[in-house]
């Protein structure tokens, strides 16, 4: 969808990513766009590669802290679409589940706002549900 388009809906949205991402012949990336405040596309679009194969801490929370100075200042109020994406992905494989619950916890603590995370695959695609990715420890 090009930049102003209204992104209204995780449909809407996951279908973006998709079409941003393209192949998933490479290895693991994060890929993350935005939308302003007001849910229309903005011309900003981040593919995060050479990632290690499990989120840590450091990582996540260097991320979330740039994207909430650097995008934040730029766009007030803009909200992060963010893929996860490998060849072989696409669902709530533990890749996914891990990436997915650590940007959560890291866009809490900073501040950075994620609207949607997607899992991307070569064959499928989908939203993932914050609840689906808590690890089973945290549950209660």
């Amino acid at each position: 969808m090009p930049p102003g388009s209204l992104i209204a809906s995780d449909h809407e949205a996951l279908k973006h990513l998709a079409g941003l991402v393209g192949d998933c012949s490479d290895d693991a990336v994060l890929w993350v766009t935005f939308l302003s405040a007001d849910d229309r596309a903005l011309a900003l679009v981040l593919p995060i590669d050479d990632l290690p194969s499990m989120p840590d801490n450091a990582t996540t929370a260097a991320l979330a802290a740039a994207m909430r100075d650097v995008v934040g200042k730029v766009y007030p109020g803009a909200q992060a679409l963010v893929a996860i994406v490998r060849p072989t992905g696409g669902d709530y494989g533990d890749h996914e589940r891990s990436w997915a619950d650590a940007l959560w916890r890291a866009a809490d603590a900073t501040g950075w706002s994620i609207r949607m995370i997607a899992a991307v695959g070569a064959d499928r695609s989908r939203v993932l549900d914050r609840a689906r990715c808590v690890p089973h420890a945290d549950l209660r």
